[in-house]
């Protein structure tokens, strides 16, 4: 398997050929997986105005869910999960023997 070195915007994402990797449509681990929502970017502002760069995560929450009649591990945001737009897989119940 070899590997590729792709250089982001401040840091170095690593991927695989084998992965499906087709020239930049590689999933970020950052990003919501339901409604796409991903990091802002903006500035600490000190008290004399000095500025350094600053990144807003959306609060992730690794979920099981429902897509295509399957159960899979998916990121998405809370805001996603309280409005109802996850799926929730059903519970299943063991009978004792």
């Amino acid at each position: 398997m070899e590997k590729c070195l792709i250089f982001g915007t401040g840091s170095d994402i690593w991927t695989d050929y084998d992965n499906g990797y087709e020239g930049g449509n590689i999933q970020m681990s950052k990003v919501c997986d339901i409604c796409g929502k991903g990091p802002l970017t903006g500035y600490n502002v000190s008290h004399a105005h000095n500025k350094t760069k600053k990144r807003w995560y959306p609060n992730l929450q690794s979920v099981r869910c429902v897509r295509d009649g399957q159960n899979v591990k998916i990121k998405a945001c809370t805001s996603c999960i309280k409005s109802g737009l996850v799926e929730k897989p059903v519970k299943r119940t063991f009978q004792a023997s």
